[in-house]
């Protein structure tokens, strides 16, 4: 590539490859020609280091520091280490427009060095952000800062930790809308044919509509009743584990009412972007028709909502708490009951009705682990037991 701007410092020659870019350095040692980039786009800076490696006070062969010149490279470096520490797709994806309006912030300040970064800063973006972000928004949006600061701090990039948390009061959170039993039928009733098959699949699996668009006929076992959900490097689960989830009778009926089993299970068809096979749904255009449905049906809730219901229907049918979290990828049992399940009125009452011998509702149920044969264990288990 043709070299531009070159300069010269001793022994080292100092050059840019594009107008404006990075400046990289030309240096000969023991016969051996070694060209790095200097990692700024800073004359001064880059001939100071040329200098400092012409008079022998720098190893060239050890690598190069990359240490950030402005506040948008110290973000680009903060995003790509959280991205090496395994951080999920999903949470970059909200980080990074925080990061964006957090440096555009810096500019229209003319905060342009470490080195200016203080309190004040935080404060001063929260009350910019005040009539355009929710207090949710505004909390997250200073949490990533301060991690931010927390990250330049451990890396020496500045002396201290510039910001902190200290009088920023955690607002409460309104917790999502569940669906009952009777609002999914509704939205089932209601829905398009294609997105029935998605909603109720949402609806008795609990898997989020991540891992839904991402289902592949591969995922899905019939003759041993399950389905997979995979969490791989470059596709992760939201706890980045694999799980399986026995297949509900009604899920069963939809998935074998598909015809085409190939490619994704839920599939968006042809299209530029994949000319070659069916795509992926896009979870946004699914949202959307929903919050539509819900509009003419006026309840409220989202996608996340089938997978509020999914715990609660759950659980109170009986579903053991420990059996639920391996089902629906939860961590944390707390994390679940506080913020996935809900027991109603009417709920309560016929779960303490089940215990009424004289209801005529209830009936009972056979073992279906129970054989045959058990029934002689049991007289053998009676007469022992008689005997002693």
């Amino acid at each position: 590539m043709k070299r531009l701007n070159s300069n010269q410092f001793g022994k080292v020659w100092v050059y840019q490859r594009i107008p404006r870019g990075s400046w990289y350095f030309s240096y000969t040692n023991n016969g051996e020609k070694i060209e790095k980039s200097l990692k700024t786009n800073h004359l001064g800076k880059a001939s100071e280091i040329a200098r400092k490696i012409s008079e022998g006070l720098i190893d060239v062969t050890a690598p190069v520091i990359d240490i950030p010149d402005t506040i948008e490279e110290g973000i680009t470096q903060y995003l790509e280490h959280l991205e090496s520490e395994g951080r999920s797709s999903g949470t970059l994806i909200r980080y990074r427009p925080v990061f964006k309006r957090f440096n555009t912030f810096c500019n229209t300040k003319r905060i342009k060095k470490f080195n200016q970064f203080n309190q004040r800063v935080l404060e001063l973006y929260r009350k910019e952000r005040q009539h355009t972000a929710s207090d949710g928004t505004r909390y997250l949006e200073s949490k990533c800062i301060v991690a931010f600061g927390r990250y330049l701090s451990r890396n020496g990039i500045i002396a201290k930790v510039p910001f902190n948390l200290d009088g920023i009061k955690k607002p409460k959170t309104t917790p999502l809308e569940w669906f009952s039993k009777g609002e999914v039928e509704a939205i089932l009733k209601k829905a398009k044919k294609q997105d029935k098959k998605i909603f109720e699949v949402l609806a008795f699996t609990g898997m989020r509509i991540s891992e839904a668009k991402r289902l592949t006929w591969d995922d899905v076992d019939f003759e041993a009743g399950f389905i997979h959900v995979i969490s791989t490097n470059t596709n992760p689960t939201k706890s980045g584990l694999s799980r399986k989830i026995p297949m509900h009778y009604r899920v069963r009926k939809v998935l074998s009412s598909i015809e085409n089993q190939e490619d994704f299970v839920f599939n968006a068809g042809k299209s530029k972007k994949h000319p070659d096979k069916n795509g992926p749904i896009h979870g946004r255009k699914v949202l959307a028709r929903l919050k539509k449905l819900l509009d003419e049906l006026e309840l409220q809730g989202c996608l996340h909502s089938f997978r509020k219901f999914f715990c609660s229907y759950m659980a109170n049918s009986g579903v053991p708490p420990t059996t639920l979290i391996k089902w629906s990828g939860h961590q944390d049992l707390k994390v679940m009951m506080d913020h996935y399940y809900k027991l109603t009125d009417d709920e309560s009452v016929n779960i303490m009705d089940r215990f009424d011998p004289s209801n005529s509702t209830n009936k009972k149920v056979k073992n279906p682990e129970r054989h045959s044969r058990d029934k002689h264990r049991d007289k053998l288990a009676i007469s022992a037991l008689s005997v002693s």
